[in-house]
């Protein structure tokens, strides 16, 4: 197997992955869904249309606010005919003030790469059949509205890769006001060590929520340019995501076809809240 298959398969799966920590760190309006990836209850809208939309975004953005730690735990595993992954990952954030936070997230990745290839991470010429690395990355969690989370991260790589990293997680929510509103996942990123830019789209739809339960369905996408990729390299599928509010439990199912050919991903993840 090529080696940028391998390497597809890794920014494929990087990609599914990012939505689901950004999304199960993304408020909502119900208290008891802290750092849950569901959208604000229906009915709960945000109010854009008063005032100045420029001086609100100010104020939420350098008002106090009540301290609060949020702290979630991912794991996942993904398994395509050529390619195998498991993946780990913790994620902490610190309130600064209403509309900005400080993140920390620490990532570790087991590929496996079931007919030996050359590594996506470090392209050379010798066969690999298993890379390890973790991922370290800092940065801010900027929320200028109540519907609208913009990451921006950047860290350094360990083990097999040793690249720099660059991403920016943006979720946007719409149609907040009405009981199925819409979430759209936008993460464009970059590696330094294979020159890929990778990037990932997640369209979901809140199909159905209340004090215990939401469930969301919709579409995932990916596509990857740069470094050894010739053209555009990609994949698609559906994307289902059920979570358990009062527990901060949450699940994610993929399947779709790519580069890597047919393929299948679970995440699940544990959100813990600290305030004061």
């Amino acid at each position: 197997m090529k080696s940028w298959l391998c390497a597809i398969a890794l920014l494929m799966v990087g990609g599914f992955f990012r939505p689901a920590c950004a999304l199960a760190t993304t408020r909502t309006g119900n208290p008891s869904a802290a750092a849950q990836p569901s959208a604000p209850a229906p009915g709960d809208s945000a109010k854009t249309d008063e005032g100045n939309f420029g001086q609100q975004i100010i104020e939420r953005m350098t008002a106090p606010t009540k301290s609060s730690f949020n702290l979630t735990i991912f794991g996942g595993g993904y398994m395509s005919q050529d390619v195998g992954l498991t993946s780990t990952a913790i994620q902490a954030e610190q309130s600064l003030t209403e509309g900005l936070g400080l993140m920390v997230r620490i990532t570790g990745v087991q590929l496996y790469l079931f007919q030996r290839a050359t590594s996506p991470l470090a392209p050379s010429n010798q066969a690999v059949g298993r890379l390890n690395y973790g991922r370290f990355q800092v940065g801010f969690d900027l929320k200028p509205t109540s519907s609208t989370s913009i990451m921006l991260l950047g860290g350094r790589d360990v083990g097999d890769s040793d690249a720099w990293s660059f991403e920016t997680d943006i979720s946007q929510w719409l149609l907040m006001g009405y009981s199925h509103p819409v979430n759209v996942f936008l993460v464009p990123s970059y590696d330094t060590q294979n020159l890929i830019t990778s990037s990932e789209i997640d369209l979901t739809v809140m199909l159905k929520q209340n004090q215990s339960w939401a469930w969301m369905a919709g579409l995932g996408d990916t596509l990857s340019v740069g470094g050894f990729i010739h053209g555009v390299d990609g994949s698609t599928g559906p994307v289902m995501r059920l979570f358990y509010l009062p527990m901060q439990l949450g699940g994610s199912l993929y399947a779709g076809y790519g580069s890597t050919g047919y393929y299948g991903m679970i995440i699940l993840s544990k959100g813990f809240t600290l305030s004061e």
